[in-house]
Order: C-alpha cells, then structure tokens, then sequence
C-alpha cells in the first residue's frame, strides 16, 4: 500500500526551517513523525540490539539522583533524557516500515527542506547587509536586522543545518550532474555558517565530511579506529586535557579566540571537581550546581602576539562543561563514563561496522560530525540537541539502499 504523502512530509526534513528558527522544535518534530507512522500502522519494531547500554546509561542517570546535589533536577533531566530514549527508538521504527519508494520520495523532500533553510538563512544575511548603514540609521532598522539575524543566522540553526548536511549532499551525488551541484550546496552553507559566526557547526562539518572521505578508501581501518577510538577518548578525556594550561595556549597561539579560551578554563575547572568525585560523580545534570560553578573569573595578562593584553572574563562552569566526555565524567564518574563507551562502541557496531544498506561511510561521517559538535558545544541532555541527532540518522536511514 503507498504511503500517504503526508506522512512521508512529517518525516522528512521539510520542517526543517521550523526547527532552525525554534530549535527546540526538533523534538516536536520527531514526535510527530513517531506518532504519524503509528496513527498509519507504519511502525515496525526495530530489534534491540546496541540499545541495552544506552538504558543502562539512562538507569545510572536516575540512581545518580540519590548522591545528586539537587536530586529533584536530576530525576526532571533523567526524565527527558528517557523521552528522548524512547522517541529516538520511535523513529527507527518507523524509518523500519519504510519501502524504497518511500525512501526515495523522502530524499527528494529532505533536499528542498535543506535548501529552505539554507536559503532562508542566506536571505537573513543579505537583508543585515542591505540594512547595515552610517551612524543615524532609524532605532527600528536596528532592531529588525538584530531579529533577523537571532532567528535566522543563530548559531543553533547553523548546527541543525551542519549535522543535516551529509544524508542532503549524499542524495544529490547520486544525481546527475551531482558534483557541481553538491559543490554549490557546500559554498552556500559554509557562507551561512560563517555569517552565524559557529565555530562547532564548522568544526562538525569539516570532521564529517573527512570522515565519510576516509571511510570510502580505508573502510576497516576507520571502522577500528572508531570503534576503539571513541570509547578511548571517552575514558581518557580528563587525562588528555589535565596538563591543557589556558594562559600558555592563548600566550602561544596569535589571536586565540576568547571563546575558546574560556572552554579551556571550563575545562580545567570541571577536571578539577571530577577528581573529587572520580567514581560515581556529582549526580546527573549537577554540572548546574557544581560548588563554585558560577563564580566568576577574570584573567588578564601580557601576549608576546599584541600591545595590549589578553582578557577574559566568565563564569567558571556556566550550565554545562562544553565538552561531552567530561560532562559524563563530572556527573557519573567513572562508572558512567565506562557505560556510555561501551555505549559508543555499540553504536558504532550496529551503525557503521555492520551495516548492511551501503550507508557505512555516512554513517561514520554523521557520528564523527555529531560528536565533534559535542566535545566543544552542547550539554549531553539538552533534549533538542539529541533528537537533532536522531533526526539527522533517519535522514541517512531514508536515503535508499545501495
């Protein structure tokens, strides 16, 4: 029986200029997604392999609650962190119930949902330009090119537009004249990117876009060295950046962007607190409450690079670490810091090692991509972040097989 065409919208990225606008409308979108296909008796159940370690991620998640600094965020986030568990298996059920008809039209829908939102975010930029002028300009010209560029040139959206970008560009080398026409796509969206000023929505898009390069030539080689790689860095993350002193890179490094500068101090700050509670950690979603966490700190000193000095100032660990594998180990120690490897080194069995649609190369370039992004941005519970993940693998997963 053909799938409705409406069910096949709800599932692709057509809406994705929605989420790039409202980020947290990812996770609207994927729910209905899931509830469409089950309202067309389209879901099939995926099998559960490689899903045992991510619930056991999400059990400790909740126990934590019993040594958590406030136990009542910890239960709230484990809470959201279990809904994303459970609409993520969602949408691989039904992405499972998906023919190859319904793969190809919803390629076809997920391009133009991307070349909106690249547009859209394009225009944004042409419209700041055209309304940037000389000292006098009228106050509401001001105001509307700052909503404009908060809306659609917001470093969130270039991200959502960056981890989507690999299932797009995929479909459109299969098609004929694809390699101009991808190249095209690629100069739009590094512009876009630029413009939002998101170094981790490059940084993601680089690092995938390598990744799917070298997987192609050298498929067992980055299978290994992914599947042991990352559960490596996870453990190892505290030790890779233990010696990392801020002031000698920014001291070193001509013109070292503040920003990061404080991600370093942040880093320190939470490699610091994790040597307190190395086994079991400060309890779930605790990075908020952290002892100290929003102290403030303010570093000034001379730079061998400028006349004047460097200076920075910032809370020592605002919300989160900023760093995926240290947010684990700060709020679950090591315990959870051996689970969610284990994790990883299941995702990238089941996902990359062992697939058997042709989707390998992809596969590997979207995990790299997304973790990427992870180890320098987002906190791992922020709920519209996740689902952006998983929205992004059902675009891979609906690209037909090859």
């Amino acid at each position: 029986m053909p799938t409705s065409p409406l069910l096949l919208l709800l599932q692709s990225l057509c809406l994705l200029p929605i989420a790039a606008i409202m980020t947290k409308a990812t996770v609207l979108i994927a729910l209905a997604a899931v509830l469409a296909a089950l309202a067309a008796r389209r879901l099939v159940l995926p099998g559960l392999a490689g899903a045992a370690w991510s619930g056991a991620v999400v059990l400790l998640c909740s126990v934590s609650a019993l040594w958590a600094i406030v136990p009542a965020n910890s239960l709230e986030r484990t809470t959201q962190v279990l809904g994303v568990f459970l609409l993520w298996q969602g949408l691989a059920a039904a992405a499972a119930g998906w023919t190859e008809a319904d793969r190809r039209r919803l390629s076809d829908l997920n391009l133009r949902g991307w070349l909106i939102t690249v547009v859209l975010m394009l225009a944004g930029v042409a419209l700041g330009l055209a309304l940037k002028s000389p000292d006098g300009v009228l106050e509401p010209l001001h105001s509307f090119r700052g909503e404009l560029h908060r809306h659609f040139i917001s470093k969130n959206g270039a991200v959502i537009l960056s981890m989507t970008t690999l299932p797009v560009l995929a479909h459109v080398l299969r098609q004929r004249h694809g390699r101009l026409q991808a190249g095209a796509m690629l100069v739009m969206l590094v512009t876009a990117l630029l413009a939002s000023h998101s170094s981790s929505s490059l940084n993601g898009l680089v690092c995938g876009l390598l990744a799917w390069s070298l997987h192609r030539r050298f498929p067992r080689q980055i299978n290994a060295l992914l599947a042991y790689g990352i559960p490596f860095v996870i453990l190892t993350m505290p030790l890779l950046l233990y010696k990392v002193d801020p002031q000698a890179v920014a001291v070193h490094i001509p013109h070292f962007p503040p920003s990061f500068y404080h991600r370093l101090v942040i880093w320190q700050f939470s490699i610091h607190h994790i040597a307190l509670h190395p086994f079991l950690g400060w309890g779930f979603d605790a990075a908020r409450s952290i002892p100290h966490g929003t102290d403030t700190f303010h570093h000034c000193f001379p730079v061998p690079w400028s006349p004047l000095p460097y200076e920075w100032s910032g809370q020592y660990l605002p919300l989160h670490t900023h760093n995926a594998a240290l947010q684990i180990w700060l709020e679950l120690g090591a315990v959870g810091a051996v689970l969610v490897a284990l994790a990883m080194h299941s995702l990238v069995q089941h996902q990359v090692v062992n697939n058997r649609e042709g989707k390998a190369s992809l596969m590997a370039g979207l995990l790299v991509a997304a973790l990427a992004i992870a180890f320098e941005a987002f906190g791992v519970a922020q709920a519209w972040w996740l689902m952006l993940v998983a929205i992004a693998w059902a675009a891979v997963k609906a690209l037909p097989r090859e």
